[in-house]
């Protein structure tokens, strides 16, 4: 579910994020009874919609909505260790030395450089 387009407010407000909230409980118990609704959320509205997750628990509990963050940052976070792994085997000075790319290029890959989130 999309937060921003929705509301005029600002997304990081509490009241947004708990009626955002609501809707999806509300909306998934009405469409398929007794599962448990999963909210996906960005970077600027993970760690407001997880404390919310945390400090109201009898709500908004891991048993009444799951929250995770959206696949671009776990896509990022999987990219950045498999470079740890890739740099500590010498990953660089191999594709350097065999004159694929430049140093800087092969460092920037490691370090999934080349996302761009806005």
């Amino acid at each position: 579910m999309e937060v921003m387009p929705l509301f005029t407010e600002k997304a990081q407000s509490l009241a947004i994020m708990l009626q955002t909230m609501n809707v999806v409980k509300v909306v998934v118990e009405y469409l398929n009874p007794g599962q448990i609704p999963v909210l996906l959320s960005d970077a600027p509205l993970y760690a407001p919609l997880k404390n919310i997750h945390f400090t109201m628990v009898a709500t908004y509990g891991e048993e009444k909505l799951f929250i995770k963050m959206s696949g671009l940052y776990t896509e990022l976070a999987a990219l950045r260790m498999v470079g740890k792994w890739l740099q500590e085997i010498g990953w660089t000075f191999v594709v350097v030395d065999a004159g694929v790319t430049a140093q800087g290029k092969a460092d920037s890959v490691l370090k999934a450089s080349h996302i761009k989130i806005s």
